[in-house]
């Protein structure tokens, strides 16, 4: 699986972030995302998701064509022209049809199952950590990372922003150990972003009026859909405070 940054021709930068940023690039003839992560990328924990990455194989997961040997520390992947899902579900709006949107909520939840029967828990499960393929399927991406970004984020001392509002309840009350029940909250937070068309959960309140909403009434969410009654009731178990009641993937 090892790719020397020589065997890569970058074209161009498309993501930037703390933790990462992402190229467009040629290997071997084909067009590829390079992933670049921070210099300060723990090797153990860089090969250890590698090991857990390079055999998975479905459809609505990346795969891996590769990664590097040695520092500095990258992955190589297939390039998706239509981007993550949120900026899709942004570019297409009214488009969109409300059969296409619960689709990409069953592929998601599909790539899910997929993941948790090989042991793979994602950590940061939201609409922008799934990609959007040629065929317009949905591609979970960004999966089992979370220990080496907070590692990074720990030596930086940079607290972590953005990703609270998908975060479950026992999360936020100070659970530091990953859980399947952990993924299932977050897939149910992703399902209102797509059902929004792709706008933030709660985006006219801060973080911490979000997590008093989160820890006290029952979430609610606005979307231009009448949804079926039993997505509605979907969507409120695997939401659900006490996470032992949250269905697995394999249920949903």
């Amino acid at each position: 699986w090892t790719i020397t940054k020589y065997e890569i021709d970058p074209e161009s930068k498309i993501g930037v972030g703390f933790f990462s940023d992402v190229y467009k690039g040629t290997w071997r003839g084909r067009t590829v995302a390079v992933k670049a992560l921070a210099k300060t990328t723990s090797r153990k924990l860089f090969v250890r998701e590698i090991e857990r990455w390079k055999d998975l194989r479905h459809p609505n997961v990346l795969q891996l064509y590769g990664a590097s040997g040695e520092a500095p520390w990258f992955f190589v992947s297939p390039y998706m022209k239509n981007g993550n899902l949120v900026e899709f579900l942004k570019r297409i709006g009214d488009l969109s049809r409300e059969w296409d949107l619960f689709r990409f909520m069953y592929e998601i939840a599909e790539g899910m199952e997929y993941l948790h029967s090989h042991g793979v828990l994602h950590g940061d499960l939201k609409a922008a950590n799934v990609l959007v393929d040629d065929n317009i399927h949905c591609v979970v991406s960004d999966f089992a990372q979370s220990e080496m970004k907070s590692e990074v984020l720990k030596i930086s001392g940079t607290p972590l922003h953005g990703t609270l509002r998908w975060q479950a309840p026992e999360l936020l009350l100070g659970q530091s150990r990953l859980t399947a029940e952990m993924d299932v909250y977050a897939f149910a937070i992703c399902c209102i972003e797509i059902l929004s068309m792709g706008r933030m959960p709660w985006p006219l309140q801060d973080d911490e009026f979000v997590r008093h909403l989160v820890l006290g009434a029952p979430h609610h969410h606005d979307s231009r859909f009448t949804n079926p009654l039993r997505v509605q009731e979907l969507l409120r178990i695997c939401w659900h405070r006490d996470p032992t009641l949250r269905p697995p993937f394999s249920k949903i």
